[in-house]
């Protein structure tokens, strides 16, 4: 009798566990940490981490993802994504680049007009197209906006 209220529990934990609301739309690990963008309870979230330990992260300001920028160009064989925030003195974006057969994505940390890029190593998860149509355009970047439906 015990053994079948214990197994109604351990059954109980792994479903109510696959039914959170946090979607990715990107996830990688790079040689500085993982780097992730999601959105939980309709708030976008970035977080780099280290191990268990989350060394940078920033959220959305309020409705539609306030705070996130995106940037977005397209041609034949040819796809430039990224999603970007500012937080003190540094931008962030987070990016996908695909231009025939070649894929590359990561982040790129901008200070002082000097960039430094950090390549994903093992790429995860990359919704970046899936999230960018939700963001408001930067349009001072000269990679352009994803264009209007």
């Amino acid at each position: 009798m015990h053994s079948n209220i214990y197994i109604f529990m351990l059954l109980y934990l792994i479903s109510a566990s696959s039914y959170s609301s946090e979607n990715v739309y990107f996830s990688c690990e790079t040689d500085k940490g993982d780097v992730k963008l999601f959105v939980d309870e309709n708030i976008l979230n970035y977080e780099f981490s280290k191990g268990d330990k989350t060394e940078l992260s920033y959220h959305s300001l309020g409705d539609g993802f306030s705070g996130f920028s995106h940037n977005y160009y397209y041609r034949y064989q040819t796809e430039y994504g990224k999603v970007s925030f500012s937080k003190g003195k540094y931008k962030y974006s987070v990016f996908s680049h695909y231009e025939g057969n070649e894929e590359m994505s990561g982040v790129i940390v901008t200070i002082s007009e000097k960039e430094y890029n950090i390549p994903c190593r093992k790429k995860i998860i990359n919704k970046l197209v899936d999230l960018i149509p939700l963001l408001q355009c930067d349009k001072e970047d000269a990679l352009g906006c994803y264009p209007e439906r």
